[in-house]
């Protein structure tokens, strides 16, 4: 297994083996988020902090932790129907690059019979789940408002 994807896999373990998946506190954490006007940049590290919430709170926690290991991952979500609005995305994972292909980590892969969660081919997640959204909470419009602007527009869809 080559470094980085060695580095990867146990930082995704790590974030696991710390976080705990709770719905209420990830509806506290957005209401908090919406009403400070949180900039998507400030979310990772809040994220990483609460060790708590949904896939969004897992998902960004983990950017954080990659940046700081110097790779760049980006927030992926999905809707099972129709386009985004305010509300938080139906499902948050991450992207990132590897050699020449993307991957998905994914806590919640298991259900999708993947075999390794923080491993997945981006192409073969995006068959699983359909239509995806892909953002950089660190790019151009992570000084925006998370849910009131920066889900709103996407640095791509596919």
């Amino acid at each position: 297994m080559g470094i980085k994807k060695e580095i990867i896999r146990s930082i995704y373990e790590e974030v696991k083996a710390s976080f705990k998946m709770d719905l209420r506190s990830a509806e506290h954490l957005d209401k908090e988020a919406k009403a400070k006007k949180t900039k998507s940049k400030e979310l990772p590290f809040q994220s990483f902090m609460a060790k708590r919430g949904a896939s969004l709170q897992f998902a960004m926690g983990m950017i954080y932790i990659l940046k700081r290991n110097g790779i760049k991952a980006l927030l992926v979500v999905y809707r099972g129907e129709g386009e985004f609005s305010e509300k938080p995305a139906d499902h948050a994972s991450v992207v990132y690059r590897d050699g020449l292909g993307l991957y998905i980590a994914d806590f919640e892969a298991e259900d999708l019979n993947m075999n390794k969660p923080y491993r997945i081919p981006l192409l073969e997640y995006r068959k699983k789940r359909g239509k995806l959204w892909i953002y950089d909470p660190y790019g151009k419009n992570g000084s925006l408002p998370f849910f009131e602007g920066f889900l709103k527009k996407p640095t791509a869809r596919m």
